[in-house]
């Protein structure tokens, strides 16, 4: 009888050590910019993060409350709207008097 107890407890023991082993080759690596494959397109800057000229359209989603409501935001100024049944883009721009086009 203690015989088996104590290989019971040896077991438990294995598993226990097998599976601190699977997690640990699974536990996420930091994107730094030593492990990154490709460059990082926003910097830190004081408390915000910036990007100068992005490209990328609707690359955010910012999503609504309960519903099926969501804004697609994006390095440009240009919003999608998505809503049950109806949406659009929202487009923003600067108009001034010295611009002619």
């Amino acid at each position: 009888m203690r015989r088996s107890a104590k290989l019971v407890g040896v077991a438990i023991v294995a598993i226990i050590a097998v599976g601190s082993l699977a997690s640990n080759a699974f536990a996420a690596t930091p994107l730094l910019l030593s492990n990154v494959e490709r460059p990082l397109r926003y910097r830190p800057e004081g408390r915000d993060f910036v990007i100068e000229n992005g490209s990328e359209f609707f690359n955010r989603p910012l999503y609504g409350s309960n519903t099926a409501f969501r804004v697609d935001a994006g390095d440009r100024p240009e919003l999608s709207l998505y809503l049950p049944g109806r949406g659009g883009n929202v487009r923003f721009g600067v108009a001034t008097t010295s611009f002619a086009a």
